[in-house]
């Protein structure tokens, strides 16, 4: 999965959000519909720096589960992808 934001096919948007209402950003990234959730996690890891453990992907308000691929989830291209960080603390 590589960051094409101006390449017209495959793409889906990952929308990002910390917290509620903390709006992060949009990010276009070029996927294979056989990848699965965990490696789309890992690639995002690997361009973001979040830990693959802290990523949630929402998609047509789904939670995706880590072994399953995209094309089970009927994911298309243009599709949005809600990225959610489970951020880890408390008091």
């Amino acid at each position: 999965m590589d960051k094409a934001p101006d390449s017209d096919s495959g793409d889906c948007v990952f929308k990002s959000r910390l917290g509620r209402n903390c709006f992060v950003g949009v990010q276009a990234y070029n996927f294979e519909p056989e990848n699965t959730v965990l490696q789309v996690k890992q690639s995002l890891q690997e361009k973001e720096g979040i830990q693959v453990d802290q990523i949630r992907l929402i998609y047509s308000g789904k939670q995706l589960a880590d072994d399953r691929q995209l094309d089970t989830y009927n994911i298309t291209a243009g599709g949005t992808v809600h990225m959610v960080l489970q951020l880890r603390g408390g008091m």
